[in-house]
């Protein structure tokens, strides 16, 4: 699978809320850049650190986190 692919099948399970798939593509050690000068701006190192920043984006939006075409 291309990182274009792996992109595009993270974005689908992110509008869907597919946990599972979220699961399956992002590795164990992955390496996340969050852009911006926000509370979920920098790198997260680690799917646990991935995780407690995608868990406290959707605590900061009431659930309602998500990627939409503009």
């Amino acid at each position: 699978m291309t990182n274009i692919e792996i992109a595009k099948n993270y974005i689908k399970a992110v509008q869907s809320g597919d946990q599972a798939t979220l699961g399956n593509l992002i590795s164990p050690m992955v390496v996340w850049h969050q852009p911006g000068n926000n509370q979920f701006s920098g790198v997260k190192n680690g799917i646990a650190a991935f995780g407690a920043m995608f868990g406290a984006m959707m605590a900061a939006s009431g659930g309602t986190f998500a990627i939409t075409q503009a």
